[in-house]
C-alpha cells in the first residue's frame, strides 16, 4: 500500500486570501530525497493554478510516483479534485466554496430540506475547471440567492467524508469565505442547490440555535467571523 501525505501550510501575502502550500509526497521517497513537491496557489502567473517546483531524481517505479502520476495529479488540482489514494485505488476530493454574508446584523442562508427535515446551509458549491475558489463563490452565491457579492477573505476551511456514496461528491473540502454584498439589490436565482427551496436572512445572535448545517460550521461561526487567520474547524466523517 502506497502512503501519501499532505502538509499545509499557510502563507502570508498581500492578497486578500491566504495561500496554502502542499507539500506531497510518499515518506520513503522522501527520505530518499527522490520526490519532492510544493504547491502555492497564491504563486502562480496569470492567475491560474499550477505547481511551482518539482523535483525528482534516482526515480525508480517501486519507490516514487511516476511523472505521468504527478501530471494527472495537479490537473486534477486545476479541475478542483485533490487525489486520495487508497488501498490502490484513486479517489477524489472535491472543492466546495461557501459564502458567510453578514448584512445588518443578520446572516444569508439557504433553507434546504430532505427526507430527514428542514435545516439551513451556507450558500455555495463546486469548483468549476479553471476556475478560482473566489470566482466559484461570487457565481454559486449569485446562482442560489440572485445577490452580487465579493469575497473579503478566506475564513475557514472544513472537511467531511460520507462513505458508501457513489455520485462522486463522498469527499468535500469546504473553503468558507467571509463576504460583503455588492449591492442589495436581489437578482431572480438561477440554480437551485441540491435540497434548497429557497433563502433567507436569519438573526446572527440566534444562528448557533438554528438547525444549521454542517454542525461544525454552526458551533464556529464566531471564529470564523473573527479577524484573525484563516481556521480549521474540523474533519468529520458520516459512515
Amino acid at each position: 500500500m502506497r502512503l501519501v501525505c499532505f502538509i499545509f501550510l499557510i502563507l502570508p501575502n498581500n492578497s486578500h486570501f491566504a495561500n496554502t502550500a502542499i507539500m506531497y509526497y510518499t515518506p520513503s521517497a522522501f527520505c530518499q530525497g527522490k520526490f519532492f513537491h510544493i504547491y502555492t496557489p497564491g504563486f502562480s502567473s496569470g492567475g491560474r493554478l499550477r505547481p511551482q517546483a518539482a523535483h525528482v531524481k534516482n526515480k525508480t517505479k517501486d519507490s516514487v510516483i511516476t511523472a505521468k502520476d504527478i501530471e494527472n495529479h495537479w490537473q486534477k488540482m486545476y479541475n478542483g479534485f485533490i487525489p486520495v489514494i487508497q488501498g490502490g485505488a484513486s479517489l477524489s476530493a472535491r472543492n466546495s466554496a461557501k459564502g458567510l454574508v453578514i448584512h445588518n446584523g443578520k446572516l444569508l442562508v439557504n433553507r434546504c430540506i430532505s427526507r430527514f427535515g428542514e435545516y439551513y446551509a451556507l450558500p455555495g458549491g463546486g469548483q468549476h475547471t479553471g476556475e478560482m475558489l473566489g470566482e466559484t463563490v461570487r457565481r454559486e452565491l449569485l446562482e442560489e440567492t440572485g445577490y452580487s457579492v465579493v469575497p473579503l477573505r478566506l475564513s475557514g476551511i472544513y472537511e467531511r467524508i460520507c462513505e458508501g456514496r457513489r455520485d462522486g461528491n463522498s469527499h468535500k473540502i469546504y473553503f468558507i469565505f467571509l463576504c460583503r454584498l455588492e449591492s442589495t439589490e436581489r437578482k431572480a436565482p438561477t440554480e437551485k442547490d441540491r435540497f434548497q427551496i429557497g433563502c433567507e436572512w436569519i438573526d446572527l445572535k440566534d444562528a448557533h440555535r438554528k438547525n444549521l448545517f454542517p454542525r461544525a460550521i454552526r458551533d464556529n461561526l464566531s471564529g470564523l467571523l473573527g479577524q484573525g487567520n484563516t481556521i480549521f474547524i474540523g474533519s468529520e466523517k458520516d459512515r
